[in-house]
């Protein structure tokens, strides 16, 4: 069985403590479906060397890396995806450079139907802690507000 492992960027704004969300190409496993950007580890990375690289691949967006969640893992009958999401301020705009959709979501306004199941837990945490997080955005890179 095919290992797989894939960073996950939950990417939000000092400013509006917004979060980053992406659709899933329609051709695509779960195609159609929003998720938080990121993508595949690649051989001799570090699972936040990948996000940073994905990142600014798929979105064009640098990040600061706050917090690393517990990874998740998903068994498929041809391959095993373990997700590794990690919290993180966005340091600047974004633009969809892979032709994909993303928008810029309140935390509140999250759906967790029009997710991956795995992303369920996560858009919970984000609702029950959206203070707290900015608040440690905001404490953790002062200057990302200077730029807002």
């Amino acid at each position: 069985m095919r290992q797989i492992d894939v960073a996950v960027g939950i990417a939000l704004r000092a400013s509006d403590g917004a979060v980053l969300v992406s659709r899933r190409s329609t051709t695509a496993h779960l195609g159609g479906m929003w998720e938080f950007p990121g993508g595949k580890r690649e051989p001799g990375e570090t699972a936040e060397q990948a996000l940073r690289r994905e990142m600014l691949e798929e979105v064009d967006l640098e990040i600061g890396v706050l917090e690393a969640w517990p990874a998740v893992e998903h068994v498929y009958p041809e391959r095993c995806i373990t997700l590794y999401p990690f919290l993180c301020a966005a340091l600047g705009e974004s633009s969809a450079l892979e032709a994909q959709e993303i928008r810029w979501v309140a935390v509140s306004d999250l759906r967790p139907e029009l997710f991956p199941e795995a992303n369920a837990a996560w858009i919970a945490r984000l609702q029950t802690e959206a203070e707290r997080i900015v608040s440690l955005i905001r404490a953790s890179f002062p200057t990302v507000l200077d730029q807002a």
